[in-house]
């Protein structure tokens, strides 16, 4: 995967501009290496999207406000970068146009990677522009979502999801310490001890002076962190509400559709070729992320007050409260996505799996939507199982 940037870059700036090639390494783990090369604040090492490990991707970042001159290169574990040139401002999601995927599937019959190509034709309407599962790594399997507990204000439970809870997206390290800690809640002298110097270090050492005061604590953590469990519940909401206009819209058009089943969700994806007029609707809506003062469509509010109403939520809910730097943020996210430039090259014999073949894709999509999506609902259609990650 390889972003593709607007940047009016100059010869010097405040901020620089490095192109990484990183692999099996997250933008969130990628963030405080290069900090620690260059010599600043985590802080001030800023990525405009999220990556995550799977596959080779090629990202950009922003250093700054620089106080000494950059190095040219970088280079660390899992990844290595090269300098591109200078803004006056950090790079925001606004700089990138889309992302471009070069697709390798292995492991094929022969029938397969032919059947692959046949359907992949189905994928030039587009799909749902769903919210992967990769935006989903603060989910627990006991206790669902932290953002939803950060709205109710239930900042003990806020604070088991930072400390004791395992979530989805913890490597095995976390969660082993984890596992470890959740017999130690309450006995925060204990649990300090078993804790690297870290935040989660300096929140248990606050509660142990403090031992009821969770809000504050909550208040300690990391705001990017709550800022990130907040909008993984908000993308949840914003799955849910499509799906289910998609779900009444399908069968009211007697649309061919499948599921695509997520841990916590389950998402209607309908199957061109569509009934006149319908696909111009579905590429023309674009609905807002979930906050307070969200105006919906009238065919969208009814189904949004019954998600809400099974969620124990009201509108007014949904906004922060006791919380510094920390909010919903706000935008329109458009409902359907268009890949553009889908290629299906010729299969060729797989050199990882004898007698079997493999298949090269390659195709764009705009910033914010999920190369992962398109793959598993070209094998849906295809009836095949493939496992991700995938090379890419």
């Amino acid at each position: 995967m390889k972003e593709i940037m607007r940047l009016p870059l100059r010869e010097k700036g405040k901020h620089v501009i490095y192109r990484v090639r990183k692999e099996n390494v997250d933008s969130i783990s990628l963030i405080p290496r290069v900090a620690n090369l260059i010599g600043v604040k985590p802080s001030n090492v800023v990525v405009p999207a999220l990556k995550d490990k799977r596959g080779v991707a090629v990202q950009h970042l922003s250093v700054g406000p620089l106080k000494e001159v950059p190095p040219l290169r970088i280079k660390g574990k899992g990844f290595e970068g090269e300098l591109l040139g200078f803004l006056e401002r950090h790079l925001s999601s606004h700089d990138i146009e889309g992302n471009a995927f070069l697709i390798i599937i292995r492991d094929l019959s022969k029938g397969e990677a032919e059947t692959l190509r046949k359907v992949l034709p189905f994928l030039e309407e587009g799909f749902p522009n769903y919210f992967d599962l990769q935006r989903f790594g603060s989910w627990s399997r006991k206790k669902g979502f932290p953002g939803k507990a950060l709205l109710k204000g239930e900042w003990e439970e806020v604070l088991r999801f930072y400390l004791v809870e395992v979530l989805l997206g913890d490597p095995e390290r976390v969660r082993d310490l984890k596992e470890r800690a959740s017999s130690l809640w309450g006995d925060w002298k204990a649990l300090k001890e078993i804790l690297p110097p870290s935040n989660q270090r300096s929140v248990v050492d606050f509660l142990i002076h403090h031992p009821e005061d969770f809000k504050k604590a909550v208040n300690l953590i990391t705001p990017r962190i709550l800022s990130l469990w907040l909008s993984a519940y908000q993308s949840f909401l914003w799955n849910e509400l499509l799906s289910r206009y998609l779900e009444r819209l399908g069968q009211k058009e007697g649309v061919s559709h499948f599921y695509l089943e997520l841990p916590f969700q389950r998402l209607f994806v309908p199957i061109g070729p569509f009934p006149k007029g319908l696909w111009e609707t579905l590429k023309s809506e674009k609905i807002p992320l979930p906050k307070r003062s969200l105006k919906l469509k009238e065919e969208w509010e009814g189904i949004f007050s019954e998600l809400l109403k099974e969620e124990g939520l009201e509108l007014r809910d949904l906004k922060v409260k006791g919380l510094n730097r920390v909010y919903l943020g706000s935008s329109e996210r458009p409902a359907w996505v268009i890949p553009q430039k889908i290629k299906a090259f010729k299969e060729e014999l797989d050199e990882l799996h004898p007698s079997k073949w493999k298949m090269r894709l390659s195709f764009k999509l705009p910033q914010g939507s999920y190369g992962t999506l398109f793959l598993q609902i070209l094998a849906k259609i295809a009836g095949l199982e493939l496992q991700l990650p995938i090379n890419a």
